[in-house]
């Protein structure tokens, strides 16, 4: 196991059982955080979007079987959430399973900012928007924004 801090609040800690030392090095090496003022990085995945309104709210990890999500908040002037991002990762991702407990209703096929995803039912007394899209096997990315917003903010996210 290595294990090493980044700076005060970020550690890091690369562990594989039955690796030669000099794999678990190289895994090391390779890790790599977000640069400096491109965004925060909600479970490995930047996100950036300049709103001056927005703050940042606290982080959520959720566990359910086969899968995991975790949740960073953007807080509005008004103190509610205003944009919420939501990294998915797991092997369930995205089973029907998974597609009802972060859709109502039906999804219907959309792009987004060149992005290929579903477009999710947030309900009709929502002006937001929730839009998902699997950029890789086992990897979710949904963003509930404001409808306005949305486009602004798919666009601001480096999925692999």
């Amino acid at each position: 196991m290595l294990l090493w801090l980044v700076k005060p609040g970020i550690g890091v800690r690369v562990r594989g059982d039955h690796l030669p030392e000099g794999d678990l090095v190289r895994i090391a090496e390779g890790i790599q955080s977000p640069p400096e003022g491109q965004g925060e990085s909600v479970d490995g995945i930047v996100i950036s979007f300049n709103d001056p309104n927005l703050r940042s709210g606290p982080v959520e990890t959720v566990m359910a079987p086969r899968w995991r999500s975790t949740i960073r908040r953007w807080i509005g002037p008004d103190g509610e959430d205003t944009v919420t991002v939501s990294i998915q990762r797991g092997a369930a991702v995205p089973s029907a399973t998974w597609w009802s407990s972060v859709s109502r209703g039906e999804p219907k096929s959309a792009t987004i900012a060149g992005v290929q995803g579903k477009l999710l039912d947030t309900g009709a007394s929502t002006p937001t928007r929730k839009f998902a899209w699997t950029p890789e096997f086992g990897l979710a990315i949904v963003v509930t924004a404001p409808a306005r917003d949305l486009r602004r903010i798919v666009k601001g996210i480096a999925a692999p």
